[in-house]
């Protein structure tokens, strides 16, 4: 009789499934903008300031109220307040001022001029390029603001006030405290002081 052996029957292996590696996945990175297009974005809620004393410049923020710093409207309760479009209010109220941080808040305003976001720009990078804006000791009826540029040199914190300065070799010239300081990505980070 024969002996009957097994024979093993082939086992199927099964064929591995490809995974796919996660890949990360890319992050744009904002491309920054040419000085005119930062001036086209930012200039229209530029304010001037006019006092019987000095003129300066004010930035439109939420609420339609201009942020600008303290000196340029102290000791008044009312300023005059003008934008690049004619817009103009004759006795705007200087609501509350902060003289040791040197900030003051003008208004609210009848407007319908956007305003502009603040941004605490502590994130930026030393010898990023920044922009001032203001109104540079403007005489003219309808005064336009104008632009500089420049590179962030140093940050440096005032501890007690809670508060971040930023130096820039940017030039600047005289009743432009209260302008704004733009990142490269037209990011307002500040006041000029």
């Amino acid at each position: 009789m024969p002996v009957l052996t097994a024979t093993p029957v082939p086992k199927a292996t099964p064929t591995p499934v490809p995974t796919s590696t996660p890949e990360p996945t890319p992050v744009p990175t904002p491309s920054p903008l040419s000085p005119a297009e930062i001036f086209t974005l930012i200039s229209p809620s530029l304010a001037f300031i006019d006092t019987p004393t000095g003129t300066g410049s004010g930035i439109l923020i939420e609420g339609n109220y201009v942020l600008t710093n303290a000196h340029v409207v102290w000791p008044f309760e009312q300023v005059r307040v003008t934008f690049p479009d004619g817009s103009e209010f004759l006795e705007a109220p200087v609501m509350n001022t902060d003289p040791l941080g040197d900030l003051a808040i003008v208004g609210p305003l009848d407007t319908s001029i956007s305003p502009l976001d603040l941004t605490d720009g502590e994130d930026s990078v030393i010898g990023s390029e920044l922009f001032l804006i203001g109104y540079p000791a403007e005489e003219e009826e309808f005064p336009q603001p104008t632009i500089t540029r420049g590179i962030l040199s140093r940050l440096r914190e005032w501890e007690g006030l809670g508060m971040t300065y930023f130096q820039t070799d940017a030039s600047v010239a005289g009743s432009q405290s209260g302008g704004a300081l733009v990142s490269e990505f037209g990011d307002v980070m500040r006041l000029r002081f």
